[in-house]
């Protein structure tokens, strides 16, 4: 991340802890209903972009990831930037999968700027492993 690369973009992803509404300082939501609030984050070196959703709106799935990532690379303005790469945790079920590289296929390959030539996905190591 620290690297800097000429005309190169470097995004990070998650999806943030779920938050459940109302938030009240007693107990009386112990036996009541919440709802469920998701955020994804993306954040590059110049701004963050939420995407923030309700349960009753959409699920947390990959489906959700997956169409939050695409908006958020067709409304990004990516003129002159050669090469993109992208950060998140190595979850498997959220970030880590085969769904969301071929999301950034076929956003290579069929939507981008011609100018956009590379895209690279960083898979996080733990310190166990190295």
């Amino acid at each position: 991340m620290k690297e800097n690369e000429e005309r190169t973009v470097k995004i990070c992803f998650d999806l943030q802890q779920v938050q459940n509404l109302p938030k009240l300082p007693n107990q009386e939501t112990y036996y009541s209903h919440q709802i469920a609030l998701y955020a994804f984050l993306l954040w590059n070196t110049k701004n963050l972009t939420f995407y923030i959703w309700t349960e009753e709106k959409s699920g947390r799935g990959l489906i959700e990831r997956g169409s939050a990532l695409l908006n958020y690379l067709r409304e990004s303005d990516l003129n002159d930037i050669r090469k993109l790469h992208f950060f998140a945790d190595g979850c498997g079920g959220q970030n880590k999968n085969s769904h969301i590289i071929h999301l950034l296929m076929y956003w290579l390959h069929k939507e981008s700027p011609q100018n956009v030539e590379e895209i690279k996905r960083a898979f996080p190591v733990t310190a166990r492993h190295i």
